[in-house]
């Protein structure tokens, strides 16, 4: 049951039906989803599981940022906005402690991506204007953190290699064209945001996979044929906003930068705490607007400059530091799968390439968008936790197999086994407690 309400957060979180049909307002899924499935997951895990998620590296850095944030409620101007971040993101950080603890296979760790690519899926559908007039640009029904254009690019990103890692693992013909099919929406969806980052997350994300794929010749081809598609079908609008990457004049990179000062300027002047949480716009409009900026407010326009000068210097390194150390322990699990003849041990790999290409789109992408306040982050934490636990547990069990263990260690070994994060992962890892 704790599943089921962890697929039904990305459905209520994602698509945000209550957008579309106000009625549901009264039921607060947004509320009580998350807080069931964190109830239910805590019921159903054993102290030692909870001892050992507390002891991740990721619920650290994750811990850490929340500590921050409620470090604004003495330190920021208006504690309203310090409550609404602090409830967004306790949301959020919910979630990644269900997909930790909940997700320990290949199919439930499959089921979390099929149920993303689908809500996904889902938004394009109920927004087709996105494709119906692709010469303009259009805000999400959806609303929430995908209310933009930008905003949905950058969530396409992450989910495209994840769907690309379905594509290439499915053994049966008629779940390739499903996946073939849902990445060709998931990538025109991209195009159809016009968004200049969401383009740059997704060629990086896309060249990583490459670089790690054992099917390079595979992966080649379908990276061509989604190159020549959007060649042929691209609206001229798309080209001519991606000619203009790169040009520091143009009016949104100069706001872009404009920003960026200001939020290094906000940091130097309150260097451990920021201005504090969801403060940046009103802090700019009152205090570190330019003589000649127009306007009253703006965003962050970046991840790292939004915790820059909201959080301060600490939570710019908090957030380096997640991402980071998930793509070291990423390439560590890599070369210990590597090392250690296993029948799923391609597949293995090719799961751990898809969730460090995810991460790598949203640092990517996300250097262009305040997503710091978005789920991607704390979800993409909990999956990468819950892809390296299976995967070396593979390369584990495929060791044991051809040296068993003594009599004296098998029960041991077997419990261990079933357990969220085995302790001879811990040693792999670095003894990430």
């Amino acid at each position: 049951m704790t599943y089921v309400l962890l697929l039904m957060f990305f459905f209520t979180e994602y698509v945000r039906p209550s957008s579309y049909w106000p009625v549901l307002l009264v039921l607060h899924l947004n509320s009580i989803v998350p807080l069931s499935a964190f109830a239910g997951s805590v019921l159903s895990a054993g102290p030692t599981t909870i001892q050992r998620l507390v002891g991740e590296t990721n619920t650290r850095i994750i811990f850490g940022l929340m500590c921050l944030v409620w470090v604004g409620f003495v330190t920021s101007d208006v504690q309203q906005y310090v409550v609404e971040a602090q409830t967004t993101l306790l949301g959020f950080v919910l979630i990644y402690w269900v997909l930790a603890t909940e997700v320990t296979t290949v199919n439930r760790i499959k089921g979390v991506i099929m149920t993303l690519i689908v809500v996904h899926v889902v938004v394009a559908g109920l927004n087709p204007v996105l494709f119906t007039d692709p010469q303009n640009r259009h805000y999400i029904s959806s609303g929430a953190f995908l209310g933009d254009g930008n905003d949905f690019a950058l969530s396409l990103d992450v989910i495209i290699p994840l769907c690309l890692f379905l594509l290439l693992d499915a053994r049966k013909v008629i779940f390739r064209f499903a996946w073939i099919g849902a990445l060709l929406v998931l990538v025109a969806g991209v195009v159809a945001t016009q968004s200049r980052g969401g383009t740059i997350g997704l060629g990086a994300a896309a060249f990583y996979y490459w670089l790690k794929s054992n099917r390079k010749f595979q992966t080649a081809g379908l990276a061509s044929v989604v190159i020549v598609l959007i060649l042929a079908l691209a609206p001229g609008a798309y080209f001519d906003r991606m000619s203009s990457i790169g040009d520091t004049q143009e009016g949104s990179a100069q706001g872009r930068i404009t920003a960026w000062n200001a939020a290094f300027r906000m940091a130097v002047d309150r260097p451990l705490t920021g201005v504090g949480p969801a403060h940046f716009g009103v802090k700019f409009g009152t205090e570190y607007r330019p003589a000649d900026y127009v306007g009253s407010g703006m965003t962050a326009h970046s991840i790292y400059f939004l915790a820059l000068g909201e959080l301060g210097f600490p939570g710019l390194i908090l957030v380096i530091s997640l991402i980071v150390h998930n793509l070291v322990a990423n390439r560590r699990a890599e070369l210990l799968v590597r090392a250690r003849p296993s029948p799923t041990r391609d597949s293995d790999l090719q799961l751990l390439a898809a969730g460090s290409a995810a991460m790598i789109a949203l640092a990517t992408a996300g250097a262009f968008l305040s997503a710091l306040y978005y789920p991607h982050l704390y979800v993409l934490s909990g999956v990468l936790i819950a892809i390296r636990r299976v995967t070396l547990e593979h390369s584990q069990a495929a060791t044991e197999a051809v040296s068993p263990p003594a009599p004296s260690q098998q029960m041991t070994l077997h419990w261990s086994l079933r357990r969220p994060q085995p302790t001879w992962q811990n040693r792999v890892m670095g003894r990430e407690r």
